[in-house]
């Protein structure tokens, strides 16, 4: 069974299914819903038997296929929310909360709040390493006296605050 076929299952309105596709289909959604992985996780909500379970996927080509497909798309699919996260605190980010609350003379009011996260510089890090490998560095002119020479330096090096300058673009040249 080709692994793209579990995924066309979805395509297929759920009245026109046959049985073995609804079974194939609550298989792979279960696994790829599976947050941690776990097999025992997966074989209890499948409300299925160990034995049973262990048997199956030993013996049914379907049944592991579906299971495997699963596990691999809900893994990708955690990795990319990792990296947005990542991303998302690495550059920094600006809320609104939109609350509602009772004044002193018991009417409702509506307040926006606003909340500003700076970028995280140790997120930073890590995403521009796992970005552009580990030899990533900033380049920036350094004046040695008569000649001006352009010398790379290995970010890690700098300083936190020397960091912040280069990320807000606060460097003279």
């Amino acid at each position: 069974m080709e692994s793209l076929q579990i995924r066309k299952i979805g395509l297929i309105p759920l009245d026109e299914r046959n049985e073995e596709d609804r079974e194939l289909y609550t298989i792979y959604v279960r696994a790829r819903d599976n947050i941690t992985g776990s097999m025992l996780e997966l074989q209890k909500s499948l409300d299925m038997e160990p034995t049973e379970f262990y048997t199956r996927l030993d013996s049914d080509v379907k049944f592991r296929e579906a299971v495997v497909q699963g596990f691999t798309d809900g893994r990708s699919a955690r990795i990319l929310e990792l990296e947005s996260s990542l991303i998302r605190l690495a550059v920094g980010a600006v809320t609104r909360e939109t609350r509602t609350g009772i004044d002193a003379d018991g009417g409702q009011f509506e307040a926006t709040v606003i909340k500003e996260a700076p970028p995280n510089l140790q997120a930073l890090s890590l995403l521009l390493e796992r970005l552009k490998g580990t030899t990533w560095s900033v380049a920036k002119e350094v004046n040695l006296g008569e000649d001006v020479v352009a010398r790379e330096i290995d970010y890690k090096m700098l300083s936190k605050t020397q960091l912040k300058k280069l990320l807000k673009g606060d460097v003279k040249k």
